[in-house]
């Protein structure tokens, strides 16, 4: 800690040295990465995320290489008069711009003889009680457009559902919805800062800081590539929440520095160094729990994670640079412009918190064990889950599922070549639990007919190295008897193809693939997150006990926030789980750093239950108006956001911060107390006060 203070010292000066060059490099940066935030490109595509090796991403491209038709990414129903119109109306679909392929009940029975002589159960697919079911390929990056223009068809009557539905919908509320969230949550933080500060012109440079490591944040990420819908609306929120702790640390020290000398430099000077060590470690701590997350199969996570791990880092730049120019700078309007302490001392709350240590050690305990327990038996969703009571996708869906029930379609490819194969795989296949109806060359012509004979019919079915099965299954997208059947399929394809790639497309396919990489993802990055945070507390507090009793207090908090949905009997986001997860041991940690810091530094002169009262009293305003934000951040999240993914993250998030507050207000200060005596057996130069007093 004495080198991060004689480094933070050289720093202070040279800030406060150059404060107007700094403000002047950073009014440039905002600019030009302002300009560059304009062209942010945002990826609405959760399939394009699963890694490149998964069965159903090789499957859409195999299939794409190989066949004309692409993987349905969209079910469309329009009420017809007849087959007549229904062929139509085909057409129309294939007309709409932003629409690569329609298929029908003309793409798997010969139309030219009576309906009513076909398979019943092929026809009942696509043609049904005076509707037409189509499935339909919307090419990437026109699925707001494409979607929009065919629920114009027949008078508005159209229902669509399907991934590129999902996505267009996204795209349309997700710029609205980012922007709902943060205003509503500005003016919620701003008056936070103001009763959390000394003055009314403080929150407008913190607000100002953070807000121009976030248009920083955003420009270098556009001009990196992209970043996905979930990146957007998540980490400029959580961003905003770090970033406003870093602010906290370093004006509750300047506050407190400025009311002991009359010159705003001198106080910055002292703020930066009192402040280094609990700013330097929440940052490198958030850097590396966060950094975890690149490490993920799942590319959702390395999207986020460098999104998270540069906004620290950024964050923390503008903290210790601009911060302190800007408040040296504007220190005569501070001064002006001061107000009366509104936030409570916390001095009675501190010593009640001391008193009932043992009780509170118990308590958690006990709350702990069952929640350890039930977060290991929660009941996931990998995808988007279900779309919002009363939103479109609702209403269309339970349109369709009137009809036709919500069908989904598998596409599964096989090499080329065995009839005889293919015909026993058509037979197993339709024999599975879910599989409504098969479409292949051998169920649709026969394999008594060659199909070099049949030309475009056949060209639906094989290419020169595959053959193509099309399934409609009546399991939902995922889900238990969804992954079930997945299994099965690539299960009997395998069987009947030893040693020869075949491949399954579709969205439960796609589901599967996700559960899988997820489910790998999770046990690593958890690891990760937990070795990185030990080995840089141990550093930085040079010390083996203290990093443990940091991690198990907010280990504790994550079990019982994640244990809740399992209590209440809802499903969760493995995603959010997975992530919130990262989230809470990269931001929420800062609380037990903050406490820690003030407690070592008490501990040296004082007697530990004072010291633990003054530790508190000192550090409780900070942790309370950083895991207030955070909550606030979380919440408004979940508020705002329709996209069932970010909205649970965001009540994830929120209750988090609620949680890990009051476990580091309460278990950290009872551990810290219970393993004070051997604290300095396993620190290095650790000197504690010696003895103690009665209380």
């Amino acid at each position: 800690m004495k080198g991060v203070h004689a480094h933070m010292n050289w720093i202070a000066k040279q800030v406060l040295r150059f404060r107007k060059t700094i403000i002047t490099i950073f009014a440039v940066a905002i600019a030009v990465f302002g300009v560059a935030a304009l062209t942010l490109h945002i990826n609405y595509d959760m399939t394009q995320y699963l890694p490149d090796d998964a069965n159903s991403t090789k499957a859409l491209t195999v299939m794409s290489d190989n066949f004309k038709g692409s993987m349905p990414n969209a079910t469309v129903m329009i009420p017809v008069d007849g087959v007549a119109q229904a062929k139509d109306y085909k057409q129309k679909i294939a007309a709409t711009p932003g629409i690569q392929d329609v298929m029908w009940l003309d793409d798997s029975a010969d139309l030219t003889q009576p309906v009513e002589s076909l398979d019943q159960k092929t026809v009942e697919t696509y043609y049904k009680d005076g509707h037409a079911l189509y499935m339909v390929t919307v090419k990437t990056g026109d699925e707001q457009t494409a979607v929009a223009a065919l629920k114009q068809l027949a008078n508005g009557k159209t229902a669509v559902i399907g991934n590129a539905a999902d996505m267009a919908d996204s795209q349309q509320m997700a710029l609205s919805q980012s922007s709902k969230a943060m205003v509503m949550l500005v003016p919620i933080i701003l008056v936070i800062l103001i009763i959390a500060t000394r003055s009314w012109v403080e929150p407008l440079l913190y607000l100002f800081t953070i807000g121009a490591s976030i248009i920083i944040n955003l420009g270098i990420s556009s001009m990196m590539g992209e970043i996905s819908f979930i990146s957007m609306a998540v980490v400029p929120i959580l961003q905003l929440a770090v970033a406003l702790d870093y602010a906290v640390f370093l004006s509750t020290a300047y506050t407190m520095a400025r009311e002991k000398t009359s010159s705003s430099t001198e106080a910055m000077t002292v703020a930066m160094k009192k402040s280094a060590t609990s700013i330097f470690a929440s940052a490198l701590v958030g850097v590396f729990a966060f950094a975890a997350l690149i490490s993920m199969n799942f590319k959702i996570g390395p999207d986020m994670g460098w999104g998270l791990v540069r906004g620290v880092v950024v964050s923390y730049v503008s903290v210790i640079t601009l911060l302190p120019a800007l408040t040296v700078a504007c220190d005569k309007w501070i001064q002006k412009t001061h107000h009366r302490r509104l936030l409570p001392s916390f001095s009675k709350t501190s010593a009640a918190l001391v008193k009932i240590r043992i009780p509170a050690l118990i308590i958690i305990a006990l709350l702990v064990i069952p929640s350890y327990l039930g977060q290991a038996r929660n009941s996931f969703i990998y995808g988007s889950g279900e779309a919002a009571a009363g939103s479109t996708i609702a209403r269309d869906t339970a349109a369709i599922k009137k009809v036709f029930s919500t069908d989904n379609q598998l596409v599964l490819l096989v090499p080329r070549g065995k009839p005889a194969a293919e015909k026993e795989l058509d037979s197993r296949l339709q024999q599975f639990a879910g599989v409504k109806s098969l479409t292949s060359y051998t169920s649709a012509v026969g394999d008594e007919i060659p199909s070099e004979y049949l030309g475009t019919v056949a060209d639906n079915f094989y290419s020169q190295k595959y053959a193509r099965i099309i399934l409609t299954v009546t399991t939902e997208s995922e889900g238990d008897a969804a992954f079930h059947l997945v299994e099965q399929i690539r299960g009997a394809a395998q069987d009947l193809y030893p040693g020869q790639e075949t491949y399954l497309a579709g969205q439960s396919a796609n589901m599967y693939d996700m559960k899988t990489t997820v489910t790998a993802d999770n046990e690593r990055v958890d690891t990760i997150t937990i070795v990185a945070i030990f080995v840089i507390l141990a550093l930085l507090f040079r010390s083996l006990i203290l990093p443990l009793i940091a991690i198990v207090t907010i280990k504790s908090a994550i079990f019982i926030n994640m244990a809740i949905p399992y209590f209440m009997g809802t499903q969760l986001s493995f995603i959010g789980y997975l992530i919130v997860s990262v989230i809470m041991m990269g931001s929420a940690i800062d609380y037990g750093i903050l406490l820690l810091d003030h407690y070592l530094v008490e501990r040296r002169t004082q007697p530990k239950l004072v010291a633990m009262k003054s530790a508190l009293k000192q550090a409780i305003p900070a942790m309370f108006v950083s895991a207030l934000i955070l909550t606030l951040a979380g919440l408004t999240l979940g508020i705002t956001s329709s996209n069932a993914i970010v909205g649970a993250m965001g009540w994830l998030i929120g209750r988090g911060g609620i949680i890990a507050f009051l476990s580091s207000i309460t278990l950290l200060p009872a551990l810290l107390l219970v393993f004070d005596p051997i604290i300095p057996w396993l620190s290095l130069k650790l000197n504690f006060h010696k003895g103690d007093i009665n209380e």
